[in-house]
């Protein structure tokens, strides 16, 4: 079983890491319960919350929603992408096209690298 944790973004800035799951965080616009799975009660209308995907990247670090990846398939061929909940799984979604996280190849899951996120300016 996975590993249930969060992040939390306001403005562009991280305020939360590794959040666990079933934790209630004061924030300034209320109180906030992170609850398992994706379900979680949000007061605060300025809070992003991005949930891990229970995978780390070929550095170690851990892949959250909203990251940006990239990597190669089992066929060496190379792609870019960002973590999405979809059809009630992690993906990688490069384009419109969706590769769901538990499916893929464990070398194409090795391969990941994590490149910024959605709040950060991409660094390729």
């Amino acid at each position: 079983m996975r590993e249930i944790k969060f992040r939390a973004w306001r403005e562009g800035r991280m305020i939360y890491s590794n959040v666990p799951s079933g934790i209630l965080i004061r924030l300034d616009g209320g109180l906030t319960k992170l609850l398992a799975s994706t379900h979680y009660e949000i007061e605060d209308k300025d809070l992003v919350i991005m949930q891990y995907t229970g995978f780390k990247d070929t550095n170690g670090k851990e892949i959250y929603e909203g990251d940006f990846v990239r990597g190669c398939d089992e066929d060496g061929i190379p792609f870019v992408g960002v973590i999405e909940w979809e059809n009630a799984g992690f993906s990688i979604n490069e384009d419109g096209a969706y590769m769901v996280i538990s499916c893929m190849h464990p070398l194409a899951i090795e391969s990941l690298e994590v490149y910024g996120n959605i709040f950060e300016e991409e660094s390729e």
